[in-house]
């Protein structure tokens, strides 16, 4: 009984992989807006300018997985999951925490767009900043 149930828990997990498609949207790069307020070094004065992202980000989720993994550009790319806010058809949106940061990743399929946007307390050496950006940049998108 004990080998049956191992047996079809195996074929019912294998089954469920092989039917999983994956969605991969290489986006960039990206153009868009910082605004906020500097720290302390700079007598918290108001950030507002055009800003910009060279490269491309690569979102890989496994349909209707929890999580996707985001690659950002460059030699040494950065590898971070990010947890599903959202997951439609129309957007998908998720998060990445850190000590000092929270980034959101969302993908709207139709419109073959990303945006990332960031929110931070640390510009540079100041750690007393109120900061952040969105970016936007077209992807080519592939489900296999």
């Amino acid at each position: 009984m004990l080998k049956t149930a191992i047996l079809f828990s195996f074929l019912l997990a294998a089954s469920s992989s092989a039917l999983a498609k994956t969605m991969t949207a290489v986006c960039g790069p990206f153009k868009g807006y910082t605004v906020g307020i500097s720290g302390a070094n700079e007598k918290h004065k108001l950030l507002s300018y055009e800003d910009s992202m060279d490269g491309e980000f690569t979102l890989v989720w496994e349909i209707d997985s929890k999580s996707a993994l985001i690659i950002g550009p460059g030699a040494k790319p950065t590898r971070e999951e990010g947890v599903a806010a959202i997951s439609t058809n129309d957007q998908l949106s998720f998060v990445v925490t850190y000590p000092i940061s929270v980034f959101m990743y969302s993908v709207f399929p139709d419109r073959k767009t990303m945006l990332i946007t960031k929110h931070t307390h640390s510009r540079g050496f100041e750690f007393d900043a109120a900061r952040g950006f969105i970016m936007r940049g077209d992807c080519k998108i592939s489900v296999k």
